[in-house]
């Protein structure tokens, strides 16, 4: 599962990338200097719980959803037929809601692993 985590983390860092490195200006140093915080900010929401919850088939199925649909609406906002000079800030916004996804992702998880526990606890008697 930590390969499958790993593969899931590079793929969504190097679509990212891409994505910062089409639109952006990426010859200019000052240009890496900003977006090296945006990057790490739109990252973490995916790369954090993969790191965390390795071994959790749900939480590595669901943050890759996360991940896809996020892809997803960074290309449209930033290539897409709506293009607007306000585009950019869903490096800014969209994180913020995947951090929101990624919660529940996380309790569901946690409460399923305490359900199951205690439905195993409650077979020792």
């Amino acid at each position: 599962m930590y390969r499958t985590n790993f593969v899931f983390m590079a793929l969504y860092a190097a679509a990212v990338i891409s994505i910062f490195v089409r639109s952006g200006d990426p010859i200019s140093v000052s240009w890496w200097v900003g977006t090296v915080p945006f990057f790490i900010w739109c990252v973490a929401p995916i790369f954090l719980p993969l790191i965390v919850v390795r071994r959790s088939w749900f939480v590595t199925v669901s943050v890759g959803a996360i991940a896809a649909y996020s892809l997803n609406v960074y290309v449209d906002s930033m290539f897409g037929p709506g293009l607007r000079s306000t585009s950019a800030l869903i490096f800014a916004f969209l994180p913020i809601y995947q951090w929101i996804a990624v919660g529940l992702v996380l309790a569901i998880n946690f409460f399923a692993i305490r359900s199951q526990n205690s439905q195993l606890d409650g077979l020792d008697d």
